[in-house]
């Protein structure tokens, strides 16, 4: 049995699998990774399911120590990992040796940074997930917010042939506009609203978190439009009152009042999720048919890049 011990728990470090999607019509947030395409990298990277639990490492990373030999690898956002003080590399898997110490630094790029480790991880589930729920988190889901002095058993630890991936093709997009797709109640939108909305840059402000991102801009996604709740998924826009729109992410109601301006395509979902307070964000607007195009081709590729070793 394998075991970490942290000794720092990092800025907000939490267990998320593929979450509980399956549970959204219960009104249960379907939770999981923010930037699902680097956790599946991660895993496939160390030989396990793609959909088994990583440690999804938020701005500012965690310390921990290994107490025996393990192999592990790292994707998506750039924290400056160090093995016993030592750079390691993203998309790469590698291998720990008993009581070396994985540590953070620096933020240098994207905002969460997904940690596999091979073997199968002894945590608690809820309704079959171990992620991180966004309610009652100490009573459904203990320990899958990391705190200092957790420990955290891998059983079956396993080293398979080394692998890597390339991921400089992606990294190219990273500052490309998010694709939308028109929501529902679009069309009680001004359409001048519409223009600029898609015409102007946007923050994400301060009071942003994996329940959904505030835009700050001078666009008001305001309407006299009133609704009663509706249903909602990750990815979409909400005009609110106030006119400050808002995204859901992954720990979203399943339900609101707010008119659905728009909806993020899936294919954009983790560059999103990628993204932190402060960073500027623009919006290209795509059909339905279009947003499905990219997706299959996304599939496709993902499909083909698990298959090579």
């Amino acid at each position: 049995m394998l075991e970490l011990s942290f000794t720092k728990p990092g800025l907000y470090t939490t267990v998320q699998d593929d979450g509980r999607a399956e549970f959204h019509s219960y009104g249960i947030p379907p939770g999981g990774p923010m930037d699902r395409a680097s956790a599946r990298r991660a895993n496939w990277l160390v030989g396990n399911a793609l959909t088994n639990p990583t440690l999804e490492i938020t701005v500012m990373g965690p310390e921990m120590t290994f107490d025996g030999p393990a192999q592990i690898a790292l994707t998506g956002g750039d924290i400056s990992a160090k093995v016993n003080g030592v750079s390691v590399s993203l998309n790469e898997s590698m291998q720990i040796k008993t009581n070396d110490r994985l540590s953070f630094g620096r933020l240098q790029s994207g905002a969460r940074c997904y940690l596999a480790i091979g073997g199968a991880w002894q945590v608690e589930r809820w309704l079959g997930s171990a992620s991180a729920a966004s309610i009652e988190v100490d009573l459904l889901t203990p320990g899958a917010i990391v705190r200092k002095g957790d420990r955290l058993r891998i059983e079956g630890s396993h080293i398979i042939d080394a692998r890597a991936l390339d991921w400089s093709k992606q990294a190219n997009l990273e500052n490309a506009p998010i694709r939308v797709v028109p929501g529902p109640e679009m069309n009680k939108f001004y359409k001048s609203i519409v223009a600029d909305f898609f015409a102007s840059d946007h923050h994400i402000s301060n009071r942003s978190n994996r329940m959904g991102y505030r835009l700050e801009s001078d666009i008001k996604l305001k309407t006299d439009f009133e609704m009663i709740s509706s249903g909602t998924v990750p990815g979409v826009i909400q005009g609110t009152n106030s006119g400050q729109p808002i995204i859901l992410m992954a720990d979203a109601q399943t339900a609101g009042g707010y008119p659905r301006f728009g909806c993020v395509a899936s294919i954009d979902l983790d560059r999103l999720g990628q993204m932190k307070p402060g960073d500027m964000v623009r919006f290209d607007m795509i059909s339905v048919a279009e947003s499905q195009k990219l997706w299959r081709e996304r599939q496709a590729l993902e499909a083909l890049m698990f298959k090579s070793v």
